[in-house]
């Protein structure tokens, strides 16, 4: 299997001793670790279920297949106060916790020492709120990417059955590494004028009948280039060091990012979030209204944290670098309390006002309005979270990111508008926005 003499009577040993041994010798799946000699420069990988990612100044991993999927594929959005709660409605959106309980339990019976990966999408109306699809799975191989110092080759972490013969797992996860072929489902290009449709929001939130406040609305630009997809994600890793880097593709859809926002990451002693609002135009200031728009996103977090039963956070807010953009940013920390659910705590702040607006029900209500495309996975979210029912993990916002298009690929990116926005300064924003992925994935124009 490896270049260097990896072969599959040895990892059919190897997973015949992971079958006799361990505490979890009696469980179904069991996680197998162990060193592969083979490089991860190169590889390119067609699983039809995949997952790369990296926290800033980490290590890239990548998931491959899919051993297990959560029978959980969307949460519905029930209308709420701006805490969460459902009991009278109200003009915010709260998940419904039953379905956020079967996901928490599929990872509880799980009970292994792995991650399980992570993707929900933006959300979508229906007749009585919205309804945000995710994908929960157990991958079959992790691999991680080597220390630059070390030339032992890759860790490999592959979750295998006990239910079928050593011969058959080892096999596996051989074929889940020796796809060759990159392989995605790619969208046709749509020439988009955002510029029209900024007016429109502008309009739009100019009428005193209006209860909206703010509308964040996004729209893609098409890069016809051949680069390929190990190239765009290389790029973005040498390119953006304290990003959140994500390679996702499932059957459905397919989306690489590099996103400069922390939705909420869980390390069994502390919760912790980075949540962006307002960004420096060309010449380093901020817009007139960037000081109320972060105070709304920063009211929102902590409201939303409150009712999750944690401590008042410590805040620290600054000026947050972006490859060539500057945003506002503040730092949210706070203890983790007993039985702190990290995937509802996700699901109660997506998507923030940041990524949405306010109130967030009549914002959604009205993109429809202002975008010409449904999102998919940009304005989402992704990360892992431990399959062993602790909590720990983490989830990023899907931003600043691209999607295969025939002959190319798209990004996407939008801007947060309010009454009395000054239309072509917003469209210079999300111009320099599109520039910035562009030169973080290496797409250039036709």
């Amino acid at each position: 299997m490896g270049p260097r003499g990896w072969t599959l009577d040895g990892l059919t040993a190897h997973i015949d001793t992971v079958f006799a041994i361990g505490p979890g010798k009696h469980s179904q799946r069991v996680v197998c670790r162990s060193r592969l000699d083979w490089p991860m420069e190169g590889l390119q990988f067609a699983a039809p279920w995949q997952f790369g990612w990296r926290a800033p100044h980490g290590r890239f991993r990548r998931a491959l297949g899919c051993v297990h999927r959560c029978p959980v594929h969307s949460i519905d959005l029930h209308p709420a106060d701006d805490y969460g709660s459902t009991a009278s409605g109200g003009s915010g959106l709260a998940p419904d916790l039953n379905q956020v309980a079967q996901i928490r339990n599929w990872l509880n019976d799980l009970n292994l020492t792995v991650d399980c990966a992570v993707v929900a999408g933006f959300p979508q109306l229906t007749a009585t709120g919205a309804r945000v699809p995710i994908a929960v799975w157990l991958p079959r191989v992790w691999l991680a990417d080597p220390d630059p110092t070390d030339d032992d080759g890759l860790d490999l972490c592959a979750i295998i059955d006990r239910s079928v013969p050593s011969t058959q797992a080892a096999t596996q996860v051989g074929q889940a590494l020796q796809h060759a072929v990159s392989d995605h489902r790619t969208i046709a290009a749509v020439a988009t004028d955002w510029r029209a449709d900024i007016q429109q929001a502008a309009t739009l939130l100019s009428n005193s009948q209006v209860v909206l406040r703010k509308i964040v609305a996004g729209w893609p630009h098409s890069w016809p280039t051949a680069t390929d997809r190990r190239r765009v994600v290389a790029n973005a890793l040498q390119n953006r060091n304290n990003a959140w880097i994500f390679d996702v593709q499932t059957p459905d859809h397919s989306f690489v990012c590099a996103s400069p926002e922390l939705l909420v990451r869980c390390d069994g002693d502390n919760v912790e979030a980075l949540a962006l609002a307002g960004t420096q135009s060309a010449d380093g200031r901020f817009g007139p209204h960037y000081g109320d728009e972060h105070a709304t996103v920063v009211d929102f977090v902590a409201a939303c944290w409150r009712h999750q039963g944690l401590a008042t956070p410590q805040l620290t807010t600054q000026d947050h670098q972006d490859g060539p953009l500057i945003h506002r940013a503040t730092r949210f920390v706070a203890p983790q309390p007993a039985g702190f659910d990290m995937l509802s705590a996700a699901l109660h702040l997506h998507p923030t006002p940041a990524l949405l607006g306010t109130p967030r029900l009549a914002a959604l209500q009205a993109l429809p309005l202002v975008e010409r495309e449904t999102r998919q996975w940009y304005g989402g979210f992704a990360g892992v979270v431990a399959a062993d029912g602790s909590g720990v993990g983490q989830f990023a916002v899907l931003l600043r990111g691209i999607e295969p298009i025939s002959g190319g690929w798209r990004s996407w990116a939008g801007a947060g508008l309010v009454a009395g926005c000054d239309v072509a300064a917003e469209t210079e924003e999300i111009e320099r926005k599109h520039a910035a992925i562009a030169q973080c994935f290496g797409l250039q124009p036709s």
